[in-house]
């Protein structure tokens, strides 16, 4: 029963390390995102931050404001519409055979658990003939030992 329990916190704990990844982030001032193009500044219109954009004269409020402007642009002319509807078609169904239920556990999928189970009985049989045997061995003929 240890080895399965053993086994079980093993296998989660490594499920757990191999799904979550740990990225760094790339932007962590306006100057990064202002640098960079991947990523473009986007702010909901009319609000304290949009009016902040739009009414500074320059420096980096201005520069992400200008980002923005050309954003809306792209929008206002239609580019941003040929995007989408390259990108994702409007006809996109979700398909109805996907599962949502878990499988249950079954007998193929935990047989590691029980190969490790026997390897450690196998282990203390070994262990244990060896001492029967290191036992018999020592009645016959003890060793000379010093005892103080």
């Amino acid at each position: 029963m240890f080895t399965v329990i053993i086994y079980g916190t093993y296998t989660g704990d490594l499920t757990a390390h191999l799904t979550i990844s740990f990225t760094d982030l790339p932007i962590k001032t306006l100057s990064d995102l202002v640098a960079q193009s991947a990523v473009k500044p986007l702010v909901p219109e009319g609000t304290n931050l949009d009016t902040l954009l739009s009414s500074s004269t320059g420096g980096v409020y201005r520069q992400v404001a200008d980002k923005m402007l050309m954003f809306q642009k792209m929008h206002e002319t239609g580019i941003m519409q040929k995007l989408f509807n390259t990108y994702w078609s409007s006809d996109a169904v979700c398909s109805s055979g996907s599962s949502t239920e878990a499988d249950s556990i079954n007998l193929e999928g935990s047989g590691g658990c029980f190969i490790v189970a026997l390897a450690f009985y196998g282990l203390g049989l070994l262990t244990l003939l060896v001492e029967l045997l290191w036992t018999k061995a020592l009645k016959r003929h003890p060793l000379d030992c010093v005892v103080y």
